[in-house]
């Protein structure tokens, strides 16, 4: 199972029974352009489950809440509050290692404002963000949003989120993804498969009702343009293994080393800043 959390990684984070991140899951800094090549029929995740509800058991490939390489741009402009209902009593949860109760197993309150920036749906509020759930605090960064051909003209999108123990400094890392027109959403599925801990793993998924509640954000032109000058401000990426063409005599396998394979999610390392 792949994992797509696009937080910034530097060193090494835990796994939950997921692969390590391959490079081409990592969003591209520009928005995806229509295309005549459509994306394959999607199996996981389609319109009917996403509308009707009838939700897996489990989680699913991270693929599934991951933008196709041959998605098309988003037909509609998110801007406005998404609002999870019954969030307390739609979770589920396997740990996988450590003791967590019950209380876990939910999501905290979620109700937040969104706008769209090109192929981006931008959180107005980011990082640390504490709330009254009795165990959770969240992070929300930054997600995608597209269409494919299967979604009866509906647009969709994935953002990244974090659930963070409260009093603790552990990162429980997902996705949440749901269908969206100019007035309504989908339900929304939500999953987390990565922690930033050995010692306690964990497995979240469900399925919620949810609300879009359209209006304007103030100053979303500056929103937008703020966060466009932030893509353009990150790091160039290039794979580790070109490492050792740019600089010869360097062994690329030693990063990593010291952490067991089957936990490793992602590693790095910045070169000359």
């Amino acid at each position: 199972m792949k994992v797509i959390h696009w937080l910034l990684l530097l060193g090494c984070c835990f796994l939950s029974g997921c692969q390590a991140v391959p490079e081409s899951a990592v969003p591209v800094k520009m928005a995806p352009t229509r295309t005549a090549e459509a994306p394959a029929q999607r199996v996981l995740l389609d319109f009917e489950t996403m509308m009707n509800g009838s939700a897996p058991n489990s989680a699913v490939d991270e693929s599934a809440l991951t933008p196709p390489s041959a998605g098309l741009s988003a037909a509609h402009q998110f801007e406005g509050r998404l609002e999870l209902l019954n969030e307390k009593d739609s979770g589920q949860i396997v740990v996988l290692r450590g003791d967590l109760g019950p209380e876990y197993a939910s999501l905290p309150e979620f109700d937040f404002a969104f706008v769209q920036s090109e192929g981006n749906l931008v959180p107005i509020q980011r990082g640390l963000i504490i709330g009254d759930h009795p165990v959770w605090n969240i992070i929300l960064e930054p997600g995608r949003v597209w269409q494919e051909t299967g979604d009866n003209g509906l647009s969709r999108a994935s953002l990244p989120f974090a659930l963070v123990v409260k009093g603790g400094n552990t990162a429980f890392n997902g996705t949440l993804t749901f269908l969206f027109d100019d007035q309504t959403v989908s339900r929304v599925w939500y999953q987390v498969t990565q922690e930033t801990s050995s010692y306690t793993r964990a497995n979240l998924w469900g399925m919620v009702k949810a609300v879009y509640h359209p209006e304007a954000v103030p100053g979303v032109e500056t929103i937008r343009s703020n966060y466009q000058s932030e893509i353009a401000a990150r790091l160039p990426v290039k794979p580790i293994e070109t490492l050792a063409e740019d600089f010869p005599g360097v062994d690329t396998t030693a990063f990593g080393q010291g952490v067991s394979p089957e936990h490793m999610t992602w590693y790095g390392v910045v070169v000359n800043g």
